[in-house]
């Protein structure tokens, strides 16, 4: 699975990128250490994560819609939609490589693509998708490169994407 790179080369660029990388390398080693468990996405349990699912999910009926998981990791929200019946055309997105191609494995009919939201060369920007909804739960903790103008960036491109309604949570 070939990784996406950024275009630019600047300073800032550098510093996202270091961040990217870091992200990448510590969600691939926790994948390898616990496999197909919510340690591997370091969520305290699988109720807290479920809990976090109901609410970025309350903002609208969501049965029919198309939605973006961004951060998908192990594309357990794709499988809490499934667990309530809530029918979507899903799309998950995530920078580590390890997690989507366990998503692929898990959901071989399923959507995911390994994509850098803020990377203009982004297939999603390319093909000028939209989304009815777009999510993103936990994606911004880790980030150590000006992390506030790192959410800002992600919210506007998430924005952009979504037609109806965004959700998001942060984590300190």
């Amino acid at each position: 699975v070939k990784r996406l790179q950024p275009v630019t080369t600047t300073k800032e660029s550098r510093g996202a990128a270091e961040d990217n990388d870091r992200n990448v390398e510590f969600y691939t080693e926790r994948l390898q250490r616990h496999g197909m468990s919510v340690a591997s996405l370091n969520w305290g349990s699988r109720e807290s994560q479920q809990n976090r699912f109901a609410a970025l999910a309350g903002i609208a009926v969501l049965r029919g819609c198309s939605v973006l998981d961004v951060g998908c990791g192990l594309g357990d929200f794709l499988a809490w939609f499934q667990q309530r019946a809530i029918t979507v055309d899903y799309t998950g997105i995530d920078l580590t490589p390890g997690m989507i191609e366990a998503c692929q494995a898990r959901f071989p009919s399923a959507r995911f693509l390994i994509c850098d939201l803020l990377d203009p060369g982004n297939p999603l920007s390319q093909a000028h998708e939209q989304f009815d909804y777009v999510f993103a739960s936990g994606i911004f903790y880790l980030r150590t490169h000006e992390p506030r103008q790192y959410l800002e960036s992600m919210i506007a491109a998430m924005a952009a994407l979504a037609r109806r309604g965004l959700a998001f949570n942060s984590l300190s």
